[in-house]
C-alpha cells in the first residue's frame, strides 16, 4: 500500500521537471476527496485516500509552501474504454531493465553525456511470446519476459524512457510486483493503475 511519504517522493520528480511558466504544476495538488495529484503535462500521478484535509491545498514539495493559483481539471487527461487491458509483472525487474534502456537512450554511441537528447523508447508489447520488449535507437536492445495477458497480437508505441522509468519505480517503491496497462491507443495516454495508484504517460512520436 502507498504511503504519502512515498507518493511526494515521486511525485516531486513530476513537479521538479513541469515548466516555469505554470507554477501550479510546480506543486502537489491535494484536494479534499483524499485524492493527490501531480502533473507536468507529459505524465500523471494520482493517488487515492491518502489526504484527510478539509480544505484544498497545492504544496510544493520542495519547500512545503502553499502554491496560489487554480490547478487544472486533470480527471479529464484520465482516458476511458480502454482498446486492452492487461497485466505486467515482476515490476522490479521491468524497472531496473528500464533505467538500462534509459541510459541508453540518453547519451550517443559515443557516450558523450553533454548530450542528452535522446529519451525515448520504443515498447512492444507482444502477446503471442508473452513478452515485452524494448527498444532503443531502433535496435533490438534487450529483451524483457514477463507475464502478460494481452487480446491483441501485438501493440508499438513510444514513450519517454525515463518517465516510463520513474513510473515503474514508484509502483516497485510501493511494494507492488505486479500492476494493470490500459492501452488506448498509440497516440493516447498509456496508464498504469493498481490499487489507489495511478501513473499516466503520453506516448511521443517514433523515430
Amino acid at each position: 500500500m502507498i504511503s504519502y511519504t512515498t507518493f511526494i517522493k515521486h511525485a516531486s520528480k513530476v513537479t521538479k521537471a513541469a515548466n516555469e511558466a505554470r507554477p501550479t504544476l510546480k506543486g502537489i495538488f491535494h484536494r479534499t476527496d483524499g485524492v493527490l495529484i501531480a502533473t507536468d503535462s507529459h505524465r500523471l500521478y494520482r493517488a487515492e485516500g491518502l489526504y484527510n484535509g478539509i480544505q484544498e491545498r497545492l504544496i510544493n514539495p520542495e519547500t512545503g509552501e502553499l502554491i496560489e493559483g487554480t490547478y487544472p481539471d486533470t480527471d479529464r487527461l484520465i482516458p476511458t474504454n480502454p482498446k486492452t487491458t492487461f497485466q505486467i509483472w515482476h515490476i522490479g525487474k521491468i524497472s531496473k531493465i528500464t533505467k538500462i534502456l534509459w541510459e541508453a537512450a540518453r547519451y550517443p554511441e559515443d557516450l558523450d553525456k553533454s548530450a542528452d537528447n535522446k529519451k525515448h523508447v520504443l515498447l512492444s508489447f507482444d502477446s503471442a511470446n508473452g513478452k515485452i520488449w524494448l527498444n532503443t535507437r531502433g535496435d533490438r536492445a534487450i529483451e524483457a519476459s514477463v507475464q502478460i495477458g494481452l487480446s491483441e497480437e501485438k501493440i508499438d508505441l513510444a514513450v519517454n524512457a525515463g518517465y516510463l522509468f520513474e513510473a515503474f519505480d514508484l509502483f516497485g517503491d510501493c511494494g507492488f510486483d505486479d500492476l494493470t496497462v490500459e492501452y488506448y491507443g498509440n497516440m493516447r495516454p498509456l496508464v498504469f493503475k493498481k490499487d489507489n495508484l495511478l501513473a499516466l504517460v503520453l506516448p511521443v512520436r517514433a523515430w
